[in-house]
């Protein structure tokens, strides 16, 4: 049987229904094709759940970053070719600015910066997700990422989920798939393991962007309450996110806007200041058990 193909720019619509294992969540995100390279989206399943915008009406955002190691990008830092994949300015300037932020990191970029990676692990600003093992493409053509082939998606997601929990000690609950290129059964394989998908409905487009203005811009203007933003850790694949970044962080905060994780979003709409939203109409909630965010031990908003 072929497999079904999804990507998550556009617009994402699943009808919302309690369903057994899950609940399919109303889904919408902002990308465009010239933005993300992404083509457009695919009405999904109801039981897919991909997050890309949590609905608060607080102007809370949550940036993300993500960490990105190939086997390809491994051997050049080994060799000497490349000083680091990521930029130690962007990572200053979070700590600086005491930015509450999500890492989708790789299971690669956890074995090749350990130390980093337990550093991320033991700060409280700092929340880890997977970004899968190798940085491969679960769907042909994406941004020219080689796909990792039929049947070896969920040995890659486990495979990194393992690597990071192995190192760092901590265990993540939310999964990004590189480039946000899908299918329809890696989707039930994150089900299976209990990993929420997360991706994005601002996409920062500081992938291989040398100009910090046009990132900041984009960012400016399409940033709004509950979104998720998508950067990139920086090195040489992003050169201007620090730069970007001094730019974003100061505009959002001189137009009322804080920053928290991914899980601090999600705990800003099911807790919210009066309790679990779900319950101010449903006398249940409607978010999944294994999701639900911790309402008495909140991440921070900053």
């Amino acid at each position: 049987m072929s497999r079904r193909r999804f990507r998550t720019p556009v617009v994402l619509l699943a009808c919302a229904v309690v369903a057994a294992g899950g609940l399919g969540l109303l889904l919408e995100s902002s990308l465009n094709h010239g933005r993300s390279g992404l083509l457009a989206g695919t009405r999904l399943r109801p039981s897919s759940a991909i997050l890309t915008r949590v609905r608060i009406s607080a102007k809370v955002v949550a940036l993300t970053f993500d960490f990105d190691m190939t086997p390809g990008m491994l051997f050049r830092l080994q060799s000497g070719e490349v000083d680091a994949w990521y930029d130690p300015a962007v990572l200053d300037v979070l700590k600086t600015e005491r930015i509450p932020h999500t890492i989708f990191i790789t299971g690669l970029a956890t074995l090749a910066y350990p130390e980093l990676a337990r550093s991320f692990a033991h700060d409280r600003l700092v929340e880890l997700g997977n970004h899968s093992h190798r940085h491969f493409a679960f769907a042909p053509d994406c941004f020219g990422l080689p796909f990792i082939g039929e049947g070896r998606a969920q040995e890659d997601i486990e495979t990194a989920q393992q690597t990071i929990r192995r190192i760092t000690g901590v265990t993540p609950k939310y999964f990004r798939f590189p480039g946000g290129c899908l299918e329809a059964a890696d989707v039930a394989i994150l089900n299976r393991l209990g990993l929420r998908i997360v991706h994005w409905d601002v996409a920062a487009g500081d992938a291989f962007n040398p100009d910090a203005d046009s990132i900041i811009h984009y960012v400016e203007d399409r940033a709004r309450p509950g979104s998720i933003v998508a950067f990139h850790l920086g090195g040489p694949n992003a050169p201007a996110t620090a730069d970007a970044l001094r730019g974003i962080i100061p505009y959002l905060r001189a137009h009322g806007y804080k920053f928290t994780t991914v899980t601090g979003l999600l705990a800003l709409q099911e807790c919210g200041a009066k309790g679990p939203v779900a319950r101010r109409f449903l006398p249940f909630s409607l978010t999944p058990a294994a999701w639900k965010p911790p309402c008495g031990d909140r991440p921070p908003v900053l």
